[in-house]
């Protein structure tokens, strides 16, 4: 860990040393959660930096770790190891950060990370430059610069029209619901309405999601958004479906409406059925539909589910299956069985060491700190030791 990083966990313990008992408690649980959390990705960072043999897998694997940093409100913890990243994925971040910090208020933080972004994109050619302007783009739509954000987009849609019409379209719309223009924003999804191509549809679906999840809208327009979004989803693939529907029953949710929200997620559940090998590929889908049960308070229900599933993840390829168990456990963890996950994340655990080569072994690892630090759960001294081993062991053959 970081001295930046403990810093504030120091003075916060100052400050809790003041408070009556009953709050004292309460924020000093959350200040461990954040603590476990944060020593648990930053052994998950040190994984991806140790791949040295291959640098595209490196940088995609801090990438993912510097996103759960994100998740959880460190973005300055974020900002420092982007730092360390290497190639077009650098940009990214720092667009990603920018975006982070503009939506909570933040736009001089936000404008010094997108001239970062742009210049890691003006050194950067091919589509990789096209990733970091969409996500540049996105950024300029959270500032509400809807002019700046429109004319990257068009250029976005003009070099590749399947890959990022509809992504920019949701662009556009962000950047006119951030001034409460609701109208416009949706004028500018509705034009691919009709549009069934899968690259196209999901770029337009998730647009209606964040129209949905707008807190500057009214409940009514965010409910009119959530319903275009449910209609839009007919031409997703089915895994692309599944995703979908749980985030909008997690939008009913959160509005109170739980009858819709468990006719989503039963849709979803019946999706993942189809499947009727019950392809591990498909597992993480079925853990997340799992949780989401647990969500709205049906957590028997989740439980089965999971159940069903876990053989899944033991006939999953052997540099799958680390990562499928560390899935399986997070999920058991939020529908509060904690024996059950720590069983799943020991047999995660054991999957990894078991891999031949060190690349498969580090990424294996990598998902299983990250899985630990999303849920802020605490390894023990045992299983931390062991993943320790395992990166000490880091050597030939990768």
């Amino acid at each position: 860990m970081s001295r930046r990083t403990a810093r504030p966990l120091v003075i916060t313990a100052a400050i809790v040393a003041t408070l009556a008992a009953p709050a004292r408690q309460a924020v000093a649980a959350v200040h461990a959660i954040s603590f476990v959390s944060l020593a648990s990705l930053d052994l998950a960072f040190r994984f991806a930096s140790a791949i040295q043999s291959d640098p595209k897998d490196q940088a995609k694997a801090q990438e993912a770790v510097i996103r759960d940093l994100l998740l959880l409100g460190e973005e300055e913890e974020a900002r420092t190891r982007t730092e360390q990243v290497q190639g077009w994925r650098k940009g990214v971040l720092y667009a990603e950060i920018a975006e982070r910090e503009a939506e909570k208020g933040n736009p001089v933080a936000a404008r010094d990370l997108l001239e970062k972004a742009e210049s890691v994109r003006s050194e950067t050619p091919g589509w990789e430059s096209l990733r970091i302007r969409a996500e540049i783009a996105e950024a300029l739509a959270e500032l509400g610069e809807v002019k700046a954000s429109q004319a990257v987009t068009q250029d976005l849609s003009a070099a590749d029209s399947r890959q990022y019409a509809g992504r920019s379209a949701a662009t556009l719309a962000k950047a006119e619901a951030v001034h409460g223009s609701f109208d416009q924003a949706m004028e500018a999804l509705h034009p691919l309405d009709d549009e069934t191509d899968v690259e196209i549809a999901k770029g337009r679906t998730q647009g209606y999601l964040d129209l949905a999840r707008t807190p500057r809208l009214t409940p009514a327009q965010r409910l009119e958004a959530l319903k275009a979004a449910g209609r839009s989803v007919a031409n997703l693939p089915p895994w692309e479906r599944v995703t979908a529907m749980r985030e909008m029953a997690q939008i009913h949710q959160e509005a109170g409406r739980t009858q819709e929200a468990r006719r989503l997620l039963g849709e979803a559940e019946e999706l993942l059925a189809s499947d009727s090998k019950g392809s591990s590929g498909l597992l993480p889908l079925a853990a997340d539909v799992a949780r989401s049960w647990g969500g709205i308070g049906e957590k028997t229900r989740g439980r089965t589910l999971l159940r069903k599933w876990e053989g899944a993840a033991a006939g999953a390829m052997d540099i799958d299956r680390p990562g499928a168990y560390a899935r399986l456990a997070s999920a058991s963890r939020a529908l509060a069985e904690p024996k059950q996950a720590d069983r799943l994340m020991s047999l995660a655990v054991s999957s990894a060491e078991s891999l031949r080569n060190a690349r498969p072994r580090a990424l294996a690892a990598v998902d299983i700190c990250r899985s630990m630090g999303r849920d802020g759960a605490d390894p023990g001294p045992e299983m931390r030791q062991r993943l320790e081993a395992l990166l000490r062991n880091l050597k030939d053959p990768w």
